[in-house]
Parts: structure tokens; C-alpha cells; sequence
């Protein structure tokens, strides 16, 4: 087999695994009797020579599935400001609503459960004011 007819086999096998997906190599490699490093180089030389290579896409950002998202922690912050502004603290520290606060309350309220980091770069994005 020449050089251009064992590319020309790589490309083919690589293809077919990129389509079987997760496992799609291993699968592939038995059903053709290649070796998974095979296929794997074939993947490599098409990426190298910017072939479209299919994916599952990227997830949704969650203020895309949920819009109304940024209206609801508006509400649950100005709910929680006016609740805190209560308690006073004598040192003068300033105080925020945290970012476990408004994942407790989405959780509760709303049944959705999101990580805190996610929440309160969801504020900064949407510009709520977490402090008091």
C-alpha cells in the first residue's frame, strides 16, 4: 500500500469513527481490524488540514434557557437587600447577598440549580448589585 492509499485509509477510518462518537474509535478499530493509533492519526491529519470535524455542539448558557433568569435574581437580591439591611452589624463591615443565598433561593423557588460561580457571574453579566 503507498503512502496516498494508507492516508486515503486513515482519512476513511477516522471519518467513520468521529460519527460513531464517544467509543467510536475502539469501535471502529475492531470492526475493520486497525489500530485505534491509526485512526487516531487519521483524526490528527484531518484537523491538520482543517477538515470540518462534526461535534456535539455546545451547551446552552443558562440566561440563554432560561431568560427570565436576571428578572428573578433581581427580585430574590432586592428581597434578600431589604431582609439584611435589617440586621445591623455593629463593625460597619458592609454586607453583600451571597452568592449561596440566591442558589438556595433559585433552588427553592424556581427548582433550578446552578453552581455559584455561575450565579454570580450571572449578576456581574446582567449588572445586579449584590451589596447592601
Amino acid at each position: 500500500m503507498n503512502q496516498k492509499e494508507a492516508r486515503k485509509r486513515r482519512k476513511l477510518l477516522a471519518s467513520e469513527a468521529i460519527v460513531g462518537g464517544r467509543g467510536g474509535i475502539s469501535e471502529v478499530a475492531k470492526k475493520h481490524g486497525a489500530s485505534r493509533n491509526t485512526i487516531r492519526r487519521g483524526i490528527e491529519e484531518m484537523r491538520a488540514e482543517n477538515v470540518y470535524l462534526p461535534c456535539r455542539g455546545r451547551r446552552k448558557r443558562c440566561d440563554e434557557e432560561y431568560p427570565w433568569l436576571g428578572e428573578a435574581m433581581e427580585f430574590i437580591v432586592s428581597r434578600e437587600q431589604i431582609r439584611l439591611r435589617e440586621d445591623v452589624m455593629p463593625d460597619g463591615r458592609t454586607r453583600c447577598v451571597s452568592g449561596r443565598l440566591i442558589q438556595a433561593a433559585l433552588g427553592e423557588e424556581y427548582g433550578i440549580h446552578l453552581a455559584v460561580s455561575t450565579i454570580i457571574a450571572l449578576a456581574n453579566r446582567n449588572g445586579i448589585d449584590r451589596n447592601i
